[in-house]
C-alpha cells in the first residue's frame, strides 16, 4: 500500500521560556509525552493524523505544546482495515510529520535566544508496539 502525503500543517504552537532557571552550559532533560490521534473517511482512504508533542518538565528553561497534522491518502487496490489504518497512521505517517515538528521546536528554541534544541529520534515502530499493548 503506498502512502500520498497531501498536506502538513501546524494546528498548535505554544512555548514559554522558563527564564527563573536558566544557566549558562547547563544540560537539562526533556520529559517529552508523544500524543498521535488518527481519524479516517468513510472508507478509509484518506487519513488524518495529528502528531502532538509537548514537555511538563519543570525543570527544564522551556515549556511547549506543538502539534502537526498531516493529511495522507492510502493508495492501493485492496480496503485496509482499521487496525491496518492505526498501525499506517501511527508509525509511517507520524513518521513523516515528526521531522516537521521537530525542526519547528528547533527553530523556537533558537528564536528564544537558546542554542537549537533537536528532539531525539522517535521509534515510532516501538511506540505503536507499547501503547498496542497498554491497550488490551
Amino acid at each position: 500500500m503506498n502512502i500520498k502525503l497531501h498536506e502538513i500543517r501546524l494546528l498548535k504552537s505554544n512555548f514559554l521560556l522558563n527564564e527563573e532557571i536558566l544557566e549558562e552550559g547547563k544540560e537539562y532533560s526533556i520529559q517529552r509525552e508523544l500524543i498521535i490521534s488518527i481519524s479516517s473517511d468513510d472508507d478509509l482512504k484518506k487519513v488524518t493524523v495529528v502528531l502532538r508533542v509537548r514537555n511538563k518538565n519543570e525543570d527544564c528553561p522551556f515549556f511547549f505544546d506543538i502539534s502537526y497534522q498531516g493529511f495522507f491518502e492510502l493508495m492501493g487496490t485492496k480496503q485496509p482495515t482499521r487496525d491496518k489504518i492505526d498501525k499506517i497512521g501511527a508509525i509511517n505517517c507520524a513518521g513523516i510529520i515528526f521531522p516537521y515538528l521537530r525542526e519547528h521546536l528547533a527553530d523556537l528554541t533558537r528564536r528564544a535566544g537558546l542554542p537549537p534544541f533537536h528532539l531525539p529520534p522517535v521509534n515510532f515502530v516501538k511506540e505503536y508496539k507499547v501503547k498496542r499493548k497498554e491497550n488490551e
